[in-house]
């Protein structure tokens, strides 16, 4: 049943704000000790024309993501931290230390970084799970090109013009070119492999609490659309990369204060997947406002891009119990990627209850059943 979110009040509305406060606190203790990018850019790669194989790897990848969404079974993810080295919670280890290995990993290329440096176990941990058979997901946090802040603006007050961003010539939008620069000299290595990446950009645009959303002043629905299809322009036509799945990617919106889940939708012609980022300690809110089943109406495949307890206060080893992802086979989901831990906060599989009894569960797609 579709539950209804009620508009929350002025007292709820300080809560939420304490809340977010906490969470950014937190953030911040987990950062390196600079605290600004440097928009370091690195030597452009040689751009190599169009492989079928790629085009060919796509469609089956996407075939596939609808057939098991279709079904009852779920293909099990997991996120094993950020590229850069030093970052705070890199751990291949999340996604090879267990005794089955997910039919998804996840990372991200850095965290608020530029991406011009690498840990060097990023790409083999990639490279050998995509050859291994798993799906390969990746997320870009990008640091804030206003202001070289990272990309949480909720500690940046003053206004920008959004449109900067994507209008050649100005510094915000230099900024941006030497991000999608160095992201697309990753992609294109892993274009080399012919490893197709379902990239997921400007994740949960609509919570208000990137630069890409921000939490003061939302840009408007032709602002992040521009912004997408610049992105999207500049990796499929200027760097034709087409070993890209373009994956957008909400959060749920479980509040008033937040936008609906399809309000920042660039377009079906730009979209390849659709998945939702979802922390609550049950299953029971997925479709707060609509969000899922908003979706779930685009008619595109569908997965849960995060997904696990809620992230306020401690979360222990084993306290967490895997086997409630389960649950997501009631919605067409095809995928659901698990968050890693971090210092208080164990909600990777591996350390969560029941992480064999997952793995090894009838509904469960790991690794070595992953077949497009």
């Amino acid at each position: 049943m579709i539950s209804k979110n009620s508009i929350l009040k002025p007292h709820a509305r300080v809560k939420l704000r304490k809340f977010r406060l906490i969470i950014s606190i937190a953030l911040l203790s987990l950062m390196p000790t600079c605290k600004k990018a440097d928009f370091i850019k690195l030597d452009t790669l040689v751009v190599t024309p169009y492989n079928s194989l790629n085009t060919t790897k796509k469609a089956a990848i996407l075939n596939y993501l609808t057939m098991i969404g279709n079904s009852d079974s779920l293909i099990a993810g997991q996120y094993i931290g950020q590229a850069e080295p030093g970052a705070p919670y890199f751990d291949p280890d999340l996604f090879y230390g267990l005794s089955r290995k997910p039919g998804v990993l996840a990372t991200d290329m850095g965290y608020w970084t530029d991406f011009s440096s690498f840990s060097t176990e990023y790409m083999p941990s990639i490279i050998n799970a995509a050859d291994s058979g798993s799906l390969i997901t990746i997320c870009m946090y990008m640091p804030n090109p206003f202001n070289r802040k990272y990309g949480d603006s909720f500690h940046d007050k003053k206004k920008y013009n959004y449109e900067d961003v994507y209008t050649e010539g100005t510094l915000a939008n230099d900024r941006l070119m030497i991000l999608l620069n160095n992201a697309g000299n990753l992609l294109q290595q892993l274009k080399d492999r012919n490893i197709i990446v379902l990239l997921r950009p400007y994740l949960e645009m609509n919570g208000g609490w990137f630069w890409w959303g921000d939490n003061k002043d939302f840009p408007t629905q032709d602002q992040f659309k521009a912004l997408w299809l610049y992105t999207y322009d500049y990796f499929e036509n200027q760097r034709q990369l087409d070993n890209l799945l373009w994956v957008y990617g909400p959060n749920y919106q479980g509040n008033d204060a937040m936008k609906s889940t399809t309000y920042y939708y660039p377009g079906s012609d730009y979209v390849d997947i659709v998945g939702l980022s979802y922390y609550h300690n049950d299953l029971s809110q997925i479709d707060t406002n609509q969000s899922m089943s908003a979706l779930m109406a685009l008619n595109k495949p569908i997965c849960m891009s995060e997904v696990g307890p809620k992230n306020t206060g401690r979360i222990d080893k084993n306290e967490w119990d895997n086997l409630t992802y389960l649950g997501l086979n009631k919605y067409p989901v095809s995928y659901f990627i698990v968050w890693a831990s971090w210092r208080g906060h164990y909600m990777a599989i591996r350390d969560s209850k029941n992480a064999d009894a997952l793995m090894n569960h009838a509904l469960i797609i790991s690794q070595d059943e992953v077949h497009y």
